[in-house]
């Protein structure tokens, strides 16, 4: 054989050079192998779809809503107050936390033991594959509103499902509320009793220091109400719970107008100093300057005035401990009103979320859709058919199409000869030989002995006429001129780079080719 050029620019087979009209006459061809197999696969699926068990699918819509914060915000804005429990859920993790084990434990527990009860073999289901595989939960286009739809074969099973996720949905909003609330109770129970001992102590502390100044009524104490007098006396925590709400929706704390009252003591000391220095101003134009009488009250004033140079420290120490006092006061009270509330909320049922539709389930099946899925089944295997048909048929199977072979060959395409009309077979070989003015002619099939009826009397007729096999290398070298010659179904596509490798190493020699219907 001759050696082969690999570099040379070769038109190689490939599948961009099938058109339209060649795929089109190709199915045409195989018309009736197709809808043989399209039937037998459309029959195959209504078999299918007519025996498989049905499923359903049943659904209810539940509005997802922050009750908490419905529930709490009203009391925050009534009191007015810097403490704020209120939380926010961002709806994605809301969606994971109802699609949670936490939340549907109970319900898939009820479905394994339906399951068992209906001698269904579940032991090995666990919660994740029942979730992903039976349910679907979502909110609805970014609203609050939660879709959950349950599939399944039994419809029994779907309704009671979508019952219990329902009721569960609903007490598992209860007890956020619930859990929230509490959460409130206790951190206010501390607070009431850590604020409780430190207005004891304030008390305490403002209550010794008036005594010891004599700043309060005949009995010492000082009242820390707004409109104290030295003769109302009022203690710690006396006021009722309707006076404590009131001051703290007018959010109000009260402070005296009357910073401090002049105790017994000072008043005393004010007015023996007055009763000195007046009588003194009398006695001093009566008596003489060395008086006995005048030198003694002389020195009971001064005395009186150095003592009373101390009132303005004990004063404001005074005002000091009495807003301390005043202010854990109304602090304390403000905390026990939001106990108080808070005990209330606890003790009222909080509102569920919303169902806005009850479980139900829908009127036609999600499996099978016979119409539609053999309409989609036909469609599917009479595309995958004719495409296996048309991949067989360009790689696997001999070319009986002119045209196709026309596009693949490396050669100018001549003549059509007919095998049943073996006369004009003779006048179109002739009328070629003749065009070649006597040279020496080769008519060369790829593989095979040509036809002996169509050329047995060429080959009588003309001398310089003989045929040959492409692979017969001596034998070529001798033509003038090579015509190929091709019948139909004789070649496949795969061998035609192969030909073609050939016609190239020939190009100088070859004429063109003829084609054998």
């Amino acid at each position: 054989m001759f050696t082969q050029d690999k570099n040379s620019d070769l038109n190689l087979y490939n599948e961009d050079n099938l058109d339209l009209g060649q795929i089109l006459k190709t199915l045409w061809s195989k018309k009736y192998s197709i809808f043989f197999a399209t039937s037998l696969s459309s029959i195959i699926t209504v078999i299918f779809l007519v025996t498989s068990k049905p499923i359903w699918q049943g659904r209810f819509n539940i509005v997802i809503s922050d009750s908490t914060e419905k529930n709490s915000t009203g009391f925050e804005n009534l009191l007015g107050s810097t403490f704020n429990f209120k939380t926010s859920d961002n709806s994605t993790t809301q969606k994971l936390i109802l699609k949670s084990s936490s939340v549907l434990t109970p319900v898939f527990d009820f479905v394994k033991k339906y399951y068992s009860e209906k001698g269904v073999d579940k032991e090995g289901l666990e919660f994740r594959d029942w979730v992903s595989s039976e349910l679907d939960i979502d909110y609805k286009d970014g609203s609050k509103v939660l879709y959950v739809k349950h599939k399944n074969k039994d419809k029994e099973l779907i309704l009671e499902v979508l019952s219990r996720i329902s009721k569960e949905y609903q007490a598992y909003s209860k007890k956020q509320v619930k859990e929230k609330i509490i959460k409130s109770i206790e951190y206010l129970t501390d607070q009431n009793q850590l604020m409780q001992k430190a207005t004891i102590s304030a008390q305490s502390k403002f209550n010794k220091f008036s005594i010891e100044n004599g700043l309060g009524n005949i009995d010492g104490f000082v009242g820390l109400g707004k409109n104290n007098t030295p003769n109302q006396i009022t203690s710690l925590g006396s006021q009722s719970f309707s006076r404590l709400e009131n001051k703290i929706i007018e959010n109000n704390i009260p402070k005296p107008e009357n910073l401090f009252d002049a105790g017994q003591r000072f008043q005393n000391q004010f007015s023996l100093l007055e009763n000195y220095e007046s009588e003194y101003m009398d006695l001093k134009s009566k008596l003489k300057p060395n008086s006995k009488l005048l030198k003694s009250l002389k020195n009971n004033i001064e005395n009186l005035r150095n003592s009373l140079k101390r009132p303005n420290e004990i004063l404001v120490e005074y005002k000091n401990l009495q807003n301390l006092a005043l202010r854990n006061e109304n602090i304390l009270e403000n905390i026990q009103t939001r106990l108080e509330i808070k005990k209330l909320e606890l003790i009222e049922t909080p509102d569920p979320w919303t169902l806005i539709s009850e479980p139900r389930l829908d009127k036609t099946t999600i499996f099978p859709k016979k119409k539609f899925g053999l309409i989609v089944s036909t469609l599917f295997s009479f595309f995958i058919i004719s495409g296996l048909t048309l991949f067989k048929s360009r790689y696997f199977e001999p070319i009986y199409f002119k045209d196709e072979l026309d596009k693949e060959i490396n050669a100018d395409y001549l003549e059509t000869l007919n095998k049943g009309d073996k006369n004009l077979s003779f006048l179109i070989l002739d009328k070629i030989i003749l065009k070649e003015n006597n040279k020496k002619i080769g008519f060369v099939n790829y593989k095979n002995e040509l036809n002996v009826d169509l050329f047995g009397q060429i080959l009588n007729a003309y001398k310089n006429v003989q045929t040959a096999n492409l692979k017969e290398d001596k034998l070529l070298n001798n033509f003038d001129s090579i015509i190929l010659v091709i019948e139909k179904g004789e070649i496949k596509f795969n061998e035609i780079v192969l030909l073609n490798k050939y016609l190239n190493i020939y190009n100088h020699k070859i004429k063109g080719w003829i084609f054998i219907d």
